[in-house]
């Protein structure tokens, strides 16, 4: 009996190891605005420490000296006002602060990004920090299709309507 519950917690811990890295979060996109949806999981470049207050956009990259961390901005707005209430999101986790939405970064390798969409909107998929629909080597998907890449750089959509995107990380 004992060796089959140390067997049992040994098989539920590698469970627990293996969905650990995944991350689930969604994210709206607007129509004809390159957007970036997912960090690189290596090399951040920081653009700007975290500060109350601030404006920040899309793919900014923040560090906060109160945590050590590292976000990127997913939904452009504005940091929280109070000084105190700086992210505190880890794991790759999202977090609303003051009207922006960040994820946080961190440096693992990336198994998978999956990608499904809420809408009906052609969608250009692009590695790295830019997205157009030039042709130059994007992936054009559309309702009822999902994107998958294996890339550890940052994702960026452009589309031709507004559209949900729910973005799994693993």
């Amino acid at each position: 009996m004992k060796k089959t519950t140390a067997l049992f917690l040994v098989l539920m811990l590698a469970i627990i190891a293996v969905f650990a890295q995944d991350i689930e979060y969604s994210i709206s996109v607007a129509a004809n605005t390159p957007t970036t949806i997912s960090p690189p999981r290596k090399g951040f470049t920081i653009d700007a420490a975290w500060t109350t207050n601030t404006a920040v956009t899309n793919g900014t990259f923040l560090y906060c000296t109160s945590n050590s961390l590292t976000y990127m901005v997913l939904e452009t707005g504005t940091t929280d006002a109070a000084s105190t209430n700086y992210p505190t999101a880890t794991s790759g986790q999202t977090e609303t602060n003051g009207s922006a939405v960040l994820v946080h970064c961190y440096d693992f390798p990336r198994k998978k990004l999956v990608v499904t969409q809420e809408g009906n909107a052609g969608i250009w998929y692009q590695t790295g920090m830019s997205a157009n629909t030039n042709g130059g080597g994007e992936f054009a998907y559309v309702k009822g299709t999902q994107y998958v890449s294996d890339s550890d750089e940052a994702t960026t959509v452009v589309t031709d309507g507004a559209v949900k995107l729910n973005i799994r990380d693993k």
